[in-house]
C-alpha cells in the first residue's frame, strides 16, 4: 500500500490542496466509479479517498497519480496542482518542448480543478477568446504571459503559482534562438516538438 498522505496544510476554496481535490473530484464524478471502488483499486480505506476528494487530507504523489489514473485521467495534470500543496521546489531546466509540456498540463489541471467550464464563460473581452482557451488547453498554442494570466485567473487560479511555469519556458524558448511571437506560440514551431503527439482535447 503506497503511504497514503501528510495532514492538510492551508485548505478552503482557491487553496493548492482545495484544487487538488476539486480535480480529483471531477475526475471521480466523470468516471461514475464510486468512492468505496475506487479505494478497493487503490488499496486504500474509503474513508481515506472521501477525506482526498474533500480536501480534507492532502494526499502523496504516489496516491495523486492512482486516483487520476483509476478515475481516467492524466496524472500529469494534476502535478503542478500537488507540488503547490507540497511546496514543492521546480525541476530543472527542460527543453522548449518539455517546459511547454508542464505548462500545458498544469493549465489541464487548473481547468479539471474548475470541473472543465464551458469555454465561453472564461471570455475576457479582447483579451482572451473561447478559441484561445481550446488551442491553450489542446496544446496548440503557448500564450504570452498576459493571456495566460488572463485564463489563469478566470479558471480561480493564481497567476504567481504558474509565474515560474511560464518563464521556464520563456527562458527555453530564447535560448532557442527564436522570437517569442506577441500572440502567443504555436506548439507546431518549437524545436523538435511534435505537436500532435501532445495535443489534447479541451
Amino acid at each position: 500500500m503506497p503511504s497514503p498522505s501528510t495532514a492538510a496544510g492551508t485548505t478552503g476554496p482557491g487553496s493548492s490542496s482545495h484544487q487538488l481535490a476539486s480535480a480529483l473530484a471531477y475526475l471521480r464524478h466523470q468516471s461514475g466509479m464510486t468512492i468505496q471502488d475506487a479505494a478497493q483499486q487503490a488499496d486504500l480505506s474509503p474513508s481515506y479517498v472521501s477525506r482526498v476528494l474533500a480536501d480534507e487530507r492532502v494526499p502523496s504523489w504516489a496516491v495523486v497519480h492512482m486516483l487520476a489514473t483509476i478515475f481516467g485521467g492524466k496524472a500529469s495534470e494534476l502535478r503542478m496542482l500537488w507540488e503547490r500543496t507540497q511546496g514543492a521546489a521546480y525541476p530543472p531546466r527542460q527543453t522548449v518542448e518539455g517546459s511547454a509540456q508542464r505548462l500545458q498540463d498544469a493549465f489541464r489541471g487548473l481547468y479539471l480543478a474548475a470541473s472543465c467550464p464551458e469555454l465561453e464563460g472564461l471570455v475576457v473581452e479582447g483579451q482572451l477568446s473561447a478559441a484561445t482557451v481550446a488551442e491553450v488547453l489542446r496544446g496548440n498554442v503557448v500564450p504570452d504571459w498576459e493571456t495566460a494570466g488572463a485564463l489563469i485567473a478566470r479558471l480561480g487560479g493564481h497567476p504567481g503559482d504558474f509565474r515560474r511555469l511560464w518563464e521556464e519556458f520563456h527562458y527555453a524558448f530564447l535560448a532557442s534562438q527564436v522570437d517569442f511571437p506577441p500572440d502567443g506560440l504555436s506548439r507546431s514551431m518549437l524545436p523538435g516538438s511534435d505537436a500532435d503527439d501532445s495535443m489534447g482535447s479541451a
